[in-house]
């Protein structure tokens, strides 16, 4: 019994090194959403970065598909989220190892301008999700269509 207790609590104590590394070395917006949580980085990585009136975001979301994604901006905040399916069940096999997660995945970043949501794009490629956000001094919430 002890050893289980052991072999289940060791990956937590192996991860706290890195997690306080990251936590002194990386920027904000890439902080683990929970330490001790089952995740230990977010969910959907982004890079979020200016280029003339419009703010650009590129998402990372390997693994879902374009009608499973979601995309909610208001006014400096974004709210992405969507879901993976696992496609096949393993109940007959020996599975020796599980990384891939499957269920509900989003990410809310406040950004540092307000956006015209009106007047946003997102498009979706090879697992990576582009957004247009115009910048401007007040925005409405709306659900952002995603294209092809």
């Amino acid at each position: 019994m002890a050893r289980t207790l052991v072999r289940r609590c060791r990956p937590i104590f192996e991860d706290v090194p890195s997690l306080l590394d990251r936590f002194w070395n990386e920027p904000v917006l890439t902080m683990p959403r929970s330490v001790w949580g089952t995740e230990t980085t977010p969910d959907i990585r982004l890079d979020v970065f200016q280029e003339g009136n419009d703010l650009k975001v590129h998402a990372a979301v390997p693994g879902l598909r374009r009608e499973d994604l979601h995309v909610e901006v208001h006014e400096d905040e974004l709210h992405i989220w969507g879901e993976r399916k696992e496609e096949r069940e393993h109940e007959d096999e020996d599975v020796y190892m599980r990384e891939n997660r499957y269920g509900r995945v989003e990410r809310r970043v406040t950004l540092p301008h307000e956006v015209n949501a009106d007047a946003a794009k997102a498009t979706f490629k090879d697992g990576v999700l582009e957004l247009t956000l115009p910048v401007r001094e007040n925005g409405e919430r709306r659900e952002l269509e995603i294209g092809g």
